[in-house]
């Protein structure tokens, strides 16, 4: 079971939302994050919500959000910001390579470019 799951809003309003089975609409091979970028230069914000809390970044300006009190991780103008989303899984094993525990931490910002010079930045924060 996923603690916690996405949501992707379109520049259109249209918001795409992840459930529990995460598999994709369009192709059952692969998660529901398929889905969403196949939409990708079209997302302008994404968020994560779970254990009674929610996280989320805007593709439009950079802010993230933690329950609604929105920061800033960059201030300097950037261009051809794109979404960044990953679940790091981390299996625990013991002699016997029989699991003691699985921790997974959730990833999620943007990467975008430095005007003029092209210069790859990226903010992510990490939840668990």
């Amino acid at each position: 079971m996923l603690k916690y799951l996405f949501a992707a809003q379109y520049n259109d309003g249209t918001i795409f939302y992840q459930d529990q089975h995460d598999i994709s609409l369009t192709n059952p091979k692969k998660s529901q994050f398929y889905d969403v970028l196949q939409r990708e230069k079209d997302i302008v914000a994404f968020a994560l919500h779970g254990d009674g809390h929610q996280y989320s970044v805007s593709l439009d300006d950079g802010h993230f959000e933690i329950d609604g009190i929105a920061f800033q991780v960059y201030d300097a103008p950037i261009e051809n910001r794109r979404l960044v989303f990953f679940r790091r899984h981390t299996h625990n094993v013991n002699i016997d390579y029989e699991e003691q525990s699985h921790y997974v931490q959730y990833h999620f910002g943007w990467q975008g470019n430095v005007p003029g010079t092209g210069e790859n930045i990226q903010r992510v924060i990490n939840i668990s």
